[in-house]
């Protein structure tokens, strides 16, 4: 499942992965559940939670404790609910 514009591609791998591109910054979730944020301008922070938060100029991802993924931006939104559904 992919969802394409004109600033990001968003595509869901067979392994369960999801990799969020956009010309700021790039998201991807490793297979083995870790998350890694590649961006020229960004701050991450893990809490004691093990949540992890990430915010730049342009968006903002948060991992919640439900374990669902959401990205803020000026021009999209992307969720991926408890139930596995990756919706826009």
């Amino acid at each position: 499942m992919s969802i394409k514009s004109d600033v990001k591609v968003v595509g869901r791998a067979a392994n369960g992965s999801i990799s969020i591109k956009s010309d700021v910054q790039m998201v991807s979730r490793a297979a083995n559940g870790s998350i890694s944020i590649k961006s020229d301008v960004q701050m991450v922070s893990r809490a004691a939670n093990g949540s992890i938060s990430v915010k730049s100029d342009v968006e903002m991802v948060s991992r919640a404790a439900n374990r669902s993924i959401s990205v803020k931006s000026d021009v999209e939104m992307v969720s991926r609910a408890a139930n596995s559904i990756l919706s826009w």
